[in-house]
């Protein structure tokens, strides 16, 4: 854990929602009831991953897959109870030893949503160069601020930055995916080919964002890719419009909530409650339990 002042703030506030059983009640009610707990990652250390799936084994939760989750979806399956989805977004390098194998040995399911150009073409992750350039003292913008500007603005920083900051691989490559397919465990979902920030592209953008993803990913891996999650969360009705025409069946957010049976209503705007890398184990409890949507820390 990091110690910030938010981070203490956080870790105060989720003791006590330990303490008072507000956690007690969430995992109750998603034990008992209609909930899915839909748990997502980007780039854990080992300890921490194998530390959520324990917490949550020893909870009485237990693990459904993608394919699972659109059979529930689609009525061909009961809606169960104490279920969880395991989805990891952008595709790390470091998710081969800290997720892949850790759910191999334990046989639970879990997506990973890939990012395509880092993994083909051994392409950092944009935000890198920004995070680079900006402890160099190179630029003043901020990743929050990059996040807002139009994508072609972002793009042009970028590739400017490039010509300065040299940074090696940061995703899987092709055949480690491949051997981690293996197994039947993993699935692979879209997360566009370069992660921009949809809702600041142009139409034409957006739409061969998602095509173009899903048809390489298919090919690369010889495999229907149903599935979307959205860069950074950001979403309006025009990227729901354009997953409905490019042919995906399930899109992710980022909204902090679990699964029920009326998340189904809108198969393009399914929530996930994000594990922080740098943060108090109690706080991931909070979060992973459903009860962290109501706090504004």
């Amino acid at each position: 854990m990091v110690y910030t002042i938010r981070n203490f703030a956080a870790l105060v506030l989720s003791l006590w929602y330990i303490i008072t059983g507000r956690v007690r009640r969430s995992v109750k009610r998603a034990l008992k009831g209609e909930y899915i707990l839909s748990v997502y990652f980007h780039n854990p250390e080992r300890k921490l991953f194998t530390s959520c799936l324990k917490w949550l084994s020893q909870k009485g939760f237990h693990f459904i897959s993608l394919n699972d989750l659109d059979k529930i979806r689609t009525g061909l399956v009961p809606f169960p109870k104490g279920a969880v989805l395991l989805t990891v977004d952008d595709g790390w390098k470091s998710n081969k030893s800290n997720i892949i194998e850790v759910v191999k040995r334990l046989n639970i399911p879990i997506t990973i949503f890939l990012t395509v150009e880092p993994v083909v073409n051994g392409a950092p992750f944009w935000w890198s160069y920004v995070k680079c350039a900006r402890e160099k003292g190179l630029i003043q913008f901020s990743l929050a601020q990059l996040k807002e500007m139009e994508h072609n603005k972002v793009q042009d920083i970028i590739n400017t930055l490039k010509n300065t900051i040299v940074l090696g691989r940061e995703a899987m490559t092709e055949d480690q995916i491949l051997d981690a397919l293996s197994d039947g465990l993993l699935t692979i979902g879209s997360h566009t080919i370069s992660h921009p920030i949809l809702t600041n592209c142009t139409d034409e953008h957006v739409y061969s964002e998602m095509y173009e993803s899903k048809e390489r990913l298919q090919t690369l891996f010889n495999i229907p890719v149903i599935s979307f999650a959205y860069p950074n969360g950001a979403y309006s009705t025009r990227e729901v419009e354009l997953l409905k025409k490019v042919g995906y069946t399930l899109a992710f957010t980022t909204e902090l909530k679990p699964i029920t049976p009326d998340s189904f209503e809108n198969q393009y705007e399914l929530p996930r409650m994000e594990v922080l890398e740098h943060v108090s184990f109690p706080e991931t409890i909070c979060r992973m339990s459903g009860v962290w949507k109501n706090s504004n820390v």
